[in-house]
């Protein structure tokens, strides 16, 4: 779109794909305005295929507001769509220009592949120039075009498994509460599977499919038999001709593996007490927060079609965490860039508290690995998985030798 079309979406006041805010300061209430606008343009319920536009700096009326719009404000408007709040993670471009010589700053929102989209816990929409919380047919209408575009973890599962197979307990009383505002679930007028449907873990036919299995089934290796954890610790620096020390196989959902297997990690790390200060300091040999940040992104991200567990192996010198799959798509370490193999599971995850801003999983393990006084981790990316190889604390490997 050039300069000449977006002017006029910009002033015309009638457009359902035009949404206007004036604060250059981002406060509580230009937030909220521009996080429903973007969920709902991500929505587009009237089905254009078009981009929706944010233009921040622009009053009601169309008229310039005359802000400053410099990099800092960019900046905080690229981070609006992956704090987690917006699930699943909207596309945005974000950009300043100059139009009809007022300086504005651009949120361009184009639809989603996979609506519904919620903004904490609510569906927005646009219905003429306003925006507005959909109801429950309304929701129905945006599920059905998700039918298009299904990952892995959005296909039924075969054989069918019904609503009995899952654990229907935890669903609504620890997962459903994260998911959905309180508010919303007091109205108490849409049945489980409508809700299941719009958290995209059933299918249109009421069936549950592969992310409701690796969330709700108390036993997925049923239908997916290699979606489990297996860890072993052994007694030097190779698995050939090793004592093993601890092994497990973590077989439950995936967040029963994860509370189950960052229980095993705690309990092996060592601890060690520097006493020669005027104050006692421990010093891990792994800072727990890296271990649990890697591990969880090898559940975000692995391929659930491969035939492996994730394996974590634990040596007196490293340890490793293999995790089935290469990069996805336009995934690019070097780079810091994301791209999403399972998206529902990784918005579950965001929902049950396990991932707090999305893209910062490994750049925040590899801080708390340089603080700890670790050597920086090592990849090794190829032959269908991805490998981390982590290295004990220098300082501690120092005072033990």
């Amino acid at each position: 779109m050039d300069d000449k079309q977006l002017a006029a979406l910009m002033t015309g006041l009638e457009s359902e794909r035009v949404e206007r805010t004036a604060p250059a300061s981002l406060d509580k209430e230009s937030k909220e305005k521009i996080n429903k606008a973007i969920c709902a343009f991500a929505n587009d319920l009237p089905g254009s295929g078009e981009p929706g536009f944010v233009f921040i700096g622009v009053n009601d009326d169309g008229s310039c507001a005359n802000i400053g719009v410099d990099d800092d404000l960019l900046k905080r408007l690229s981070e609006f769509r992956s704090t987690g709040k917006i699930l699943p993670q909207p596309m945005t471009s974000v950009y300043a220009k100059t139009l009809n010589d007022c300086r504005v700053a651009v949120v361009e929102v184009p639809p989603a592949y996979q609506p519904p989209v919620l903004y904490n816990g609510r569906c927005w929409i646009r219905v003429g120039p306003t925006t507005r919380e959909a109801n429950a047919e309304e929701e129905r209408r945006l599920f059905e075009k998700q039918q298009q575009h299904m990952t892995f973890d959005m296909r039924e599962v075969y054989p069918h498994v019904d609503m009995s197979d899952l654990d229907l307990s935890y669903f609504k009383n620890n997962y459903l509460p994260k998911a959905i505002a309180a508010d919303v679930l007091a109205q108490n007028n849409r049945t489980t599977e409508h809700q299941m449907r719009t958290l995209r873990v059933l299918s249109h036919n009421n069936h549950p499919n592969n992310a409701a299995i690796l969330c709700f089934s108390a036993v997925p290796l049923y239908w997916l038999p290699y979606a489990y954890t297996q860890f072993a610790r052994f007694d030097g620096v190779e698995i050939l001709s090793q004592i093993i020390l601890d092994q497990r196989e973590v077989k439950s959902s995936i967040f029963h593996q994860i509370e189950a297997i960052e229980s095993l990690l705690s309990l092996n790390i060592t601890r060690p007490m520097d006493l020669s200060g005027p104050r006692h300091v421990v010093h891990p040999n792994y800072p727990l927060d890296a271990l649990k940040q890697y591990f969880r992104n090898a559940v975000m991200h692995r391929d659930y079609e491969s035939p492996a567990p994730i394996r974590i192996h634990w040596f007196s010198d490293r340890i490793e965490i293999i995790s089935p799959g290469e990069l996805y798509g336009s995934a690019n370490i070097a780079k810091r860039h994301t791209s999403y193999r399972n998206p529902v599971i990784a918005e579950a995850l965001r929902v049950a508290g396990l991932v707090e801003h999305f893209g910062l999983g490994i750049p925040l393990a590899e801080e708390a690995m340089g603080k700890n006084g670790n050597p920086p981790p090592e990849y090794d990316i190829g032959g269908g998985y991805f490998r981390v190889v982590l290295r004990p604390a220098q300082q501690t490997a120092a005072r033990e030798h």
